[in-house]
This record gives C-alpha cells, sequence and structure tokens, in this order.
C-alpha cells in the first residue's frame, strides 16, 4: 500500500513537471508564422499598397520578376522620413540584417526609389523597420534602390508583412529573419 502511494506520487509529480515544461517552452516561444486570420486583423495598420504611378506607363511585374534582378535582401530600421533628391525618393537606414553579406548590423545606408512612387509606397517613420529587395548602386556608395514589389513593414511583433499584394510567393506573416533570408533566395 505505502509503495503505491510512492509511485503514484511520483507518477504525478512526473506528469506534473511534463505538463509545466511542456507549456512554458511551447507556450512561451513565439510562433514562426502568423495565422490568415491574424494577418488580415493587422493589415489595418499595414495596408496593401495598390496604387499605380498616374503618368508613367509599366508593364505589370511581380515580386519574382524584379528578384532576379536584386542583389540582396535587408532588414533595417528607418533612421530618417523619407527624403526627395535628384528624383529619388530616400531613406537612411540602419542594417539589422543583410543577407548578402555586404553590410554589417549597425552600418548605415541609403534606400532609394523613383520618386514617381510616391503614394504607391508606403511612408516609413523614424525607427520603423523593413524589408527591401535591393539592388546595389554602383555610382554612389552605400546606397540600394529598391522596388514597390519586395517591400515589407515589420511589425512590433517582429513579423513581415508585404506592403503590396503577393502572387507566387507568400512571405507575410513569417518573421521578418525568416522573410529576409526567404527573399535572399529570390535573388540566387
Amino acid at each position: 500500500m505505502k509503495s503505491n502511494r510512492w509511485m503514484s506520487l511520483l507518477l504525478s509529480l512526473a506528469l506534473g513537471a511534463a505538463f509545466f515544461t511542456g507549456c512554458f517552452t511551447g507556450c512561451s516561444a513565439p510562433s514562426s508564422r502568423l495565422s490568415d486570420e491574424e494577418i488580415k486583423l493587422l493589415r489595418k495598420d499595414y495596408p496593401i499598397y495598390t496604387q499605380r504611378p498616374a503618368l508613367v506607363d509599366m508593364t505589370p511585374y511581380t515580386m519574382e520578376d524584379i528578384a532576379v534582378e536584386m542583389d540582396t535582401a535587408i532588414y533595417g530600421k528607418a533612421l530618417s522620413e523619407s527624403t526627395q533628391r535628384s528624383e529619388k525618393i530616400l531613406y537612411e537606414v540602419e542594417v539589422i540584417q543583410d543577407v548578402s553579406g555586404t553590410y554589417q548590423p549597425g552600418d548605415s545606408i541609403t534606400i532609394s526609389i523613383p520618386s514617381f512612387m510616391e503614394g504607391c509606397i508606403p511612408e516609413f517613420e523614424k525607427g520603423e523597420n523593413l524589408i527591401i529587395l535591393g539592388q546595389f548602386q554602383t555610382d554612389e556608395e552605400n546606397v540600394v534602390n529598391f522596388a514597390d514589389k519586395g517591400l515589407y513593414y515589420v511589425t512590433k511583433d517582429g513579423y513581415a508583412l508585404s506592403s503590396f499584394e503577393e502572387t507566387e510567393n507568400q512571405f507575410s506573416g513569417m518573421t521578418a529573419e525568416d522573410c529576409v533570408k526567404q527573399l535572399y533566395e529570390l535573388t540566387k
């Protein structure tokens, strides 16, 4: 009778420890991807831009079309509001991750897009995180060109949400770290 109580006590302790260990490791670990419902709820704060430039005749293209022309995928933090210079929209960005390895975390770069894209991409505020598919500019050091397709918001919780309508590859809802790696794979 005494040994049955010991066995019951040990079994109860073992099951309790397994339950709490599973809950603390499983419940506290962030999900590696948001659900479709979570993405839908976040879209009010991180909208999709569908507007096209008014006076520019552009052939429709997808992110996959432009990715093959790009050199890298960069996850960064806006250090400034946008500025305009020489018919370009510019942001100063601190690199968090450059998957190509060209820039290191903490490096400061300028990202650039033609000014006719104003209103077709979100305006990032100082301190906001973003991800771009980028092409190194050869005539200016530390300048990376980007396109509207391949531009992602990064939520306060560290998840990537496209600023454009995704087609073939669906990276919205991934963690920013996973998204930037997947985007870089498209450039190869």
